[in-house]
């Protein structure tokens, strides 16, 4: 998937930037974000992603 098609779907579910103590400043999400993964391999590795705006 392209940065802009994620930056598409998830900029209008960022929430108040937070600090995460393991990944410092983060923006989390106000609603769930869909994704289907394609599992190869083993172990299995992501080796697809796609974002569902639904």
């Amino acid at each position: 998937m392209q940065s802009r098609a994620v930056a598409e779907l998830a900029g209008p579910l960022l929430g108040p930037a937070a600090t995460d103590p393991d990944h410092g400043p983060v923006h989390p999400l106000t609603a769930p974000l869909r994704a289907e993964l394609t599992l190869t391999g083993r172990p299995p590795t992501a080796t697809f992603v796609r974002l569902r705006g639904d």
